[in-house]
């Protein structure tokens, strides 16, 4: 039988979260994109040339392990992205780490886009400013780039890698006990091929709720064998 209080403790915490509107999550996921992967034979990218080199924020997003990627429609509406907040320093720092690579959508619509849909999930406890001051900082911590470069892989088609490989190389970094995600896509490295590649398009870095302490990504790699097969599939890093 519960106790005076404790019935109060929990009717507070009720209270508190329907007054939050937010939608409860387990884990952040810090999601890394590799731009010259993802957008191979897409058209609405910008030129290849122009892509950056280096991997950066796609987003960071709440999730929950039952339910990869929940919708918070009512804390959408009540922390809505705010152009305001995007200071001259803010918007210099995210020009680096989290520039929009599509030609339909440029930079702030890429950040309002992001924050709208997962952001405001995290609202109020992490505001809008803290969400991507904590994604810029995360950026620099995380350079993935070059943490693949020191354990020798590097971009070029002339050669693929397994998926322990990339693994083995994010861990170097996060700790070996610290599951990353990584993600691909399907495609021909060039068009007219009719070979598909699993070529590596995202890594995801997990944090714990408030983003403070890393934690396993649960959600599954989309870079492996469709098929029962025992080889492994190699990836390519272009």
């Amino acid at each position: 039988m519960k106790t005076p209080a404790v019935c109060l403790i929990f009717l507070l915490s009720v209270i508190l979260f329907k007054g939050s509107h937010a939608e409860p999550y387990e884990y952040l996921q810090f999601v890394l994109q590799y731009a010259r992967g993802s957008c191979v034979n897409v058209k609405k990218c910008i030129p290849p040339a122009s892509l950056p080199a280096k991997f950066t924020v796609h987003g960071i997003w709440p999730t929950n392990i039952s339910k990869p990627e929940i919708e918070c429609k009512a804390a959408q509406k009540l922390h809505h992205f705010n152009k305001k907040l995007i200071t001259p320093s803010l918007k210099t720092d995210l020009l680096q780490s989290w520039p929009s690579v599509m030609t339909d959508k440029d930079d702030m619509s890429f950040w309002e886009h992001e924050y709208n849909k997962h952001g405001s999930c995290t609202a109020p406890a992490i505001t809008q400013t803290a969400y991507f001051k904590r994604a810029h900082k995360f950026w620099k911590e995380y350079d993935l780039y070059s943490i693949l470069k020191q354990k020798n892989i590097k971009p070029g088609q002339s050669r693929s890698y397994s998926l322990a490989d990339f693994e083995a190389a994010v861990k170097s970094k996060i700790g070996t006990d610290t599951k990353p995600l990584i993600l691909c896509k399907q495609d021909a490295l060039t068009r007219g091929s009719t070979t598909t590649n699993f070529i590596l398009r995202e890594i995801v870095i997990c944090f714990d709720h408030q983003g403070t302490n890393l934690v396993n990504c649960t959600r599954s790699t989309d870079c492996d064998q469709k098929q029962k097969t025992t080889k492994s599939s190699m990836i390519y890093y272009v």
